[in-house]
């Protein structure tokens, strides 16, 4: 009986936290429409423009609680942040963005492109001041979901390279100690720590990169991102 009673308050204790997760997005909502609408009224072009990628960047990220969202809303969201940083890096890139229109509803894990597309600003992008250029591409490749971020910034050192692949096989606990005290690791072993808890070891994740820039690849079993809805 006493343990039915826990179980109760246990429940109750998290819909609470779901319902209270629920006004502050609802609040952040309704400030971001408010400062878009005076925004609007002053004519302040470029912070319409930064207010709403914010706006579709933070929908996507909270997703109702879910870990799993269609493609499209993936790319929505890799959207959004891209045109936030062109608008703070002054236009330093340009970007594309395809996709395989048959797999815009299929499930993944998401916030997995983010860190990876920051990486490439941040470290590729470091030494150019223009002419940057992202290509994001989603395609099917045999049985296997396929994302590939592309970028023609610097190219990245081979000893991180295998670094990286040597996390990718790593115990969880091992990847998070991978690259200590820096944020690009910390990214990239997020990622590679959350595909691994969702797909397991049936996930690909690598680098390659030489003098036209560095591109990062991640390959899910196209079964595996289906069923994970």
């Amino acid at each position: 009986m006493q343990e039915v009673k826990e179980n109760e308050q246990a429940l109750r204790r998290s819909e609470l936290s779901s319902l209270m997760y629920q006004i502050n997005p609802h609040f952040l909502y309704n400030t971001l429409d408010t400062i878009y609408m005076l925004a609007r009224i002053n004519k302040e072009e470029v912070t319409m423009k930064m207010i709403q990628a914010l706006s579709k960047f933070m929908k996507v990220s909270l997703s109702k609680g879910s870990d799993v969202i269609p493609v499209s809303d993936e790319l929505e969201h890799i959207k959004s942040y891209m045109e936030i940083q062109k608008i703070r890096n002054n236009d330093l890139f340009q970007y594309e963005i395809e996709c395989e229109e048959h797999l815009n509803e299929v499930p993944v894990l998401k916030l997995i492109l983010q860190p990876l597309v920051e990486n490439a600003i941040k470290h590729g992008f470091a030494k150019i001041y223009q002419d940057g250029r992202i290509l994001i591409r989603v395609s099917q490749e045999g049985k296997e979901l396929v994302f590939r971020i592309e970028n023609n910034g610097e190219q990245m050192r081979q000893e991180v390279i295998e670094l990286i692949q040597m996390m990718v096989k790593e115990d969880l606990s091992a990847i998070r100690c991978a690259f200590p005290g820096q944020e690009s690791g910390y990214g990239i072993g997020n990622v590679i720590s959350r595909l691994r808890l969702k797909y397991e070891d049936k996930i690909a994740f690598y680098y390659e990169s030489d003098e036209r820039g560095t591109s990062c690849t991640i390959r899910i079993p196209l079964q595996e991102a289906c069923g994970s809805s």
